[in-house]
């Protein structure tokens, strides 16, 4: 690292970003490196300690955009969420903090204070909306809050434990932090309901909506959710079971929950399995879905009516991107590159806003192994990618590889260190170096978390 900082400083040809991604690298690798891994297992979860709480098998974590805290879904419907400690304790090690907990909902599942997603059904019902109102007003970026009374940072400072009547019932499969702060998050269960939760003012939910598809007379579930990190914007995109994507407008939340309505009578209707905004300020507005028969789509969301592009492939006899499912995907820093993972044992990464019609031909990523991601829904989250060098997959193997993109071949593995047969469920990657918490990755197994420092 000194090395690096001192070729910034007395070498003009290299760059301040160059400088911190070489930092980021090195630090990275170092980690890599780490033969034994921090875990911490089941024993209490009375404890303020990560080291000494109740993991109840974890099925989903996620970093906020500090990086300095750390939210895990559990496969009962728990949420926990923990603050990074920066300082060793008495053993020279840094021991995480336990921050709220909020229990699993026992009540029925016919609750009168959900809603359909779209508010043309409750208002055909004549059902006021049964939630606090969620708005929007322009303030400072940092301060920006979407829900009543709560203009203010994240308050997570004491240790407490939340039994909230409105929380999950089944397993938690996807969450996310709001990209802006983190005075908000989003989740969505096996209950088949989205849910938004307020930080600030004790973990509360403030927008629980039951996800229905009214073609078809049934619930649909949530496979993924994903947030843009445009200034100009506020919308989240779902992926869910019915074949076509959601798009939540936080700043228009009485219009509920909208979805495209493009025609399909023609094609073969897929479910969306992935979803991910483009991180660039000059593409905020798009993002990426993932299909259940192989399709990877980017789409406009402020028109959904169809996809703004299919990403195909030549060297598949239907031309989609893959043969098979697509069940994640990840954006590179600039948002000119795309990185997606199949069921077809590939991993792709494209170049899907180039000038002509068609697009070039995608770089292969590792070997083919169809044995590496054979179940399309074991993980909502199987891909990280770390300053655009080093790709993490959590694969069916009980392991995550990690590829050098630039050269598509495998560079490491992290093995669980843990003796189960239990797979990793959840991976998340802290890749901020200049909050004082330094480069993590975590992985949710089983009933553990284990932590590379």
């Amino acid at each position: 690292m000194n090395y690096s900082i001192l070729q910034y400083k007395y070498n003009p040809n290299v760059s301040a970003l160059n400088t911190v991604n070489k930092i980021k690298r090195n630090d990275f690798e170092r980690l890599l490196d780490n033969e034994a891994p921090r875990v911490y297992n089941n024993i209490s979860s009375q404890s303020s300690n990560l080291s000494n709480v109740s993991l109840n098998n974890v099925s989903c974590l996620d970093i906020d955009n500090t990086g300095k805290f750390l939210l895990a879904g559990m496969n009962d419907g728990l949420i926990s969420a923990w603050a990074f400690n920066d300082k060793p304790g008495e053993q020279g090690e840094l021991i995480d903090r336990k921050l709220k907990q909020i229990k699993r909902d026992t009540a029925s599942d016919d609750e009168e204070d959900e809603t359909h997603s779209t508010a043309t059904a409750a208002q055909q019902r004549g059902v006021a909306h049964p939630v606090r109102e969620v708005h929007s007003f322009n303030v400072n970026r940092n301060r920006y809050r979407m829900y009543r009374k709560s203009n203010s940072p994240m308050n997570l400072d004491v240790d407490s434990e939340v039994k909230s009547e409105k929380s999950h019932r089944y397993r938690i499969h996807t969450i996310k932090w709001y990209a802006k702060d983190n005075g908000l998050f989003f989740t969505g269960s096996n209950d088949c309901k989205f849910k938004m939760w307020d930080t600030a003012s004790g973990f509360e939910p403030i927008q629980s909506v039951a996800l229905y598809d009214s073609k078809n007379d049934r619930k649909v579930k949530i496979n993924q959710i994903d947030c843009n990190h445009g200034s100009g914007s506020d919308v989240v995109a779902l992926a869910t079971e019915d074949h076509s994507p959601r798009i939540v407008d936080l700043r228009n939340m009485n219009y509920g929950i909208t979805f495209s309505s493009r025609d399909r009578k023609n094609e073969e209707k897929s479910e969306i399995l992935c979803c991910k905004f483009n991180p660039s300020v000059q593409r905020q507005w798009y993002f990426a879905t993932g299909e259940d028969n192989g399709s990877v789509n980017i789409w406009d969301s402020r028109q959904v009516s169809r996809p703004w592009r299919e990403v195909t492939s030549a060297d598949t006899d239907s031309r989609r991107a893959h043969t098979r499912s697509c069940n994640d995907l990840i954006w590179n820093s600039e948002g000119t590159e795309l990185v997606t993972l199949g069921t077809d044992g590939k991993i792709k990464k494209w170049q899907p806003f180039g000038s002509s019609a068609t697009l070039p031909a995608p770089q292969l990523i590792g070997s083919v192994d169809s044995n590496r991601n054979r179940h399309k829904k074991r993980t909502s989250v199987r891909l990280q990618w770390h300053t655009d060098t080093y790709l993490l997959v959590n694969t069916d193997h009980n392991e995550v590889h990690v590829y050098e993109t630039h050269t598509g071949k495998l560079y490491s593995k992290l093995k669980n260190p843990l003796p189960s047969r239990r797979q990793i469920d959840a991976t998340a990657l802290q890749a901020n170096i200049a909050n004082g918490i330094g480069t993590r990755i975590i992985l949710g197994t089983s009933n553990s978390i284990v932590e590379y420092i």
